[in-house]
């Protein structure tokens, strides 16, 4: 039955007219603010915004599991891709876009870009950078962790993410542009004809003004909607 399920939402996946948006990148990037906002900015179309943050998403064995024998086991390694449960995002991902009425679906996460399935339905892949530094200042002043939590767990499930996710030229990108100073939010862009996805890639600089991270991402959006 769950296969018969999952064929039905394919076919109605095929032929929904929703575009499919993914942002993803590290803990406090800024992921969540700029898919709020774009939700937002984007009525009066209708807009679903999926987070993988959300409970139903966490898969508490594998995460307790993964910190098995470590000093981090009570509390369990949150950051491997085992902790969530991708099968079930992508499932309510699909279901989002197979609704007759949505015209726009946007999905976030610091795992967003996983499932290689759900990449590939993606017309657009916005990538939020952040600094080592910067990603544990904001975390600790957010939602503070052990520090030894973020150097043991944190950053180095993400730089295993980034690193199987993005092309390898990405953080020469980054450092690159860290080197000019350049003031612009936009890091790079890569048409899908170029990017490892069928989506295009666009990475932008969580550490600019939020306002400009905004209006960056929104200009790709347009573009992908067809409305440059």
């Amino acid at each position: 039955m769950a296969s018969e399920a999952m064929k039905k939402l394919d076919q109605d996946v095929a032929t929904s007219s929703a575009v499919l948006i993914g942002i993803s990148g590290a803990s406090r990037s800024g992921k969540s603010s700029l898919a709020f906002r774009l939700q937002s900015v984007l009525h009066p179309r209708v807009v679903t915004l999926v987070q993988q943050d959300e409970d139903r998403f966490w898969r508490h064995s594998a995460l307790l599991a993964a910190a098995a024998g470590s000093k981090w086991e009570e509390l369990g390694n949150w950051e491997v891709p085992e902790a969530v449960d991708h099968p079930a995002f992508a499932v309510a991902v699909t279901k989002a876009m197979a609704k007759p009425d949505v015209a726009v679906v946007i999905c976030e996460g610091f795992q967003a870009f996983h499932n290689e399935v759900l990449m590939a339905q993606m017309a657009l892949r916005l990538w939020i950078h952040v600094s080592e530094g910067t990603a544990r200042a904001r975390r600790m002043a957010t939602s503070p962790v052990p520090p030894a939590y973020f150097e043991e767990c944190i950053w180095p499930c993400h730089c295993e993410y980034r690193a199987r996710v993005l092309p390898p030229s990405s953080l020469l990108h980054c450092h690159s542009r860290a080197a000019v100073g350049n003031a612009s939010a936009l890091i790079f862009a890569e048409d899908s004809d170029l990017s490892c996805s069928s989506s295009a890639l666009v990475c932008l600089d969580g550490e600019a003004a939020a306002d400009d991270v905004f209006a960056e991402a929104l200009t790709h959006v347009h573009r992908t909607l067809g409305e440059a």
